[in-house]
């Protein structure tokens, strides 16, 4: 029996969606609060899968999401997302799942058989959880191809740069979540520190000297 995590602060949605998905045979986890469903997660728990409302007070959805890429080591890790809403009018379902890294996006009010095919389908088709983007800015081979097997293994994307001017000379998208940067880095400078900012302020800066 797979077990859903179910997440609405509807009453209504959740107690709907909650008895369509039991006729199925799934066991059902609600929560009417992305809090307590947060909680829930971190004590250790993993659904076979999510269903999730984008709108809710609080943790939101999409931010929801943001914790979950965050909570597991290994994107692949992740179990897939059924992403619904009931007053979401932005970009076509496409955009909404770049975003989020989820499986699938339903608008709500839909048939109960829409909704339970939706469901089924989330463990058919690849996740799309987001690859977390790492930079890697050094000019010691050796150490950066132990760092980007490293990376490569938690299924990140880790792009080498040999030097500071290397990086700004280059096409830098998408941005990074982390930059790991020489220390010392001959050509390292303050406008090197100043460009990671516009580009996108990463999750964490660290000297590749206590990375590798």
């Amino acid at each position: 029996m797979k077990t859903l995590l179910l997440i609405n602060d509807d009453p209504v949605q959740l107690h709907f969606l909650g008895s369509l998905f039991a006729q199925d045979q799934y066991e059902v986890i609600s929560h009417h609060s992305s809090e307590t469903a947060w909680q829930w997660v971190q004590e250790g728990h993993v659904p076979d899968g999510i269903v999730l409302d984008l709108h809710m007070p609080g943790i939101t959805g999409w931010r929801f999401c943001e914790l979950l890429q965050a909570h597991f080591p290994c994107p692949r890790q992740i179990p897939p997302i059924l992403a619904v809403s009931a007053t979401y009018a932005g970009p076509d379902a496409e955009e909404v799942l770049a975003d989020l890294g989820a499986s699938a996006f339903l608008a709500l009010p839909a048939e109960p058989r829409r909704i339970r095919q939706a469901v089924a389908q989330l463990w058919e088709q690849p996740s799309r959880s987001k690859s977390v983007q790492v930079w890697i800015v050094s000019s010691h081979e050796a150490r950066v191809e132990r760092m980007r097997q490293v990376f490569h293994e938690r299924g990140w994307q880790a792009r080498w740069f040999s030097s500071a001017n290397h990086m700004m000379g280059s096409e830098l998208e998408p941005c990074p979540d982390i930059v790991v940067i020489d220390d010392p880095l001959p050509d390292m400078n303050g406008r090197v520190a100043t460009m990671v900012q516009e580009v996108g302020a990463p999750h964490n800066l660290c000297p590749a000297r206590k990375c590798g």
